[in-house]
């Protein structure tokens, strides 16, 4: 059985889960706690909904060989707006670790969606 952080499992989510506190925003899309240890990647409406779903199933592909990304949950649709739910991550984010170690190498790369993930190679 999948659990989580808190030890929280998904039975016990609840059905209907509300928009939490902005987490952060970017020029495609706004991202908000939804319920506990998960996340919503609400795009932006002027986003195109194919666009969005390109994401998301590359973000799934690259969870399901490398797991370097949120954990993929499901693809929603919240106020008219395509979103995908993600598991929460709580750590240093890529820009935070590049002001503070900026010697560190970090890999960037771009998805077809034009969408970037990160993967963070730790010094030995």
């Amino acid at each position: 059985m999948e659990a989580f952080v808190d030890g929280t499992s998904p039975e016990n989510m609840p059905d209907i889960v509300e928009k939490g506190k902005l987490l952060g925003q970017g020029r495609t899309a706004e991202i908000f706690e939804w319920g506990p240890n998960r996340v919503l990647k609400l795009c932006r409406q002027e986003m195109p909904e194919s666009l969005c779903i390109r994401e998301f199933e590359w973000t799934s592909r690259i969870y399901e060989h490398v797991k370097v990304a949120p954990k993929p949950i499901e693809m929603i649709c919240v106020e008219g707006r395509s979103g995908a739910v993600y598991e929460r991550l709580i750590g240093e984010t890529v820009l935070a670790l590049t002001r503070r170690k900026p010697w560190q190498p970090v890999r960037l790369g771009k998805s077809d969606a034009g969408m970037s993930f990160v993967v963070v190679i730790p010094m030995a």
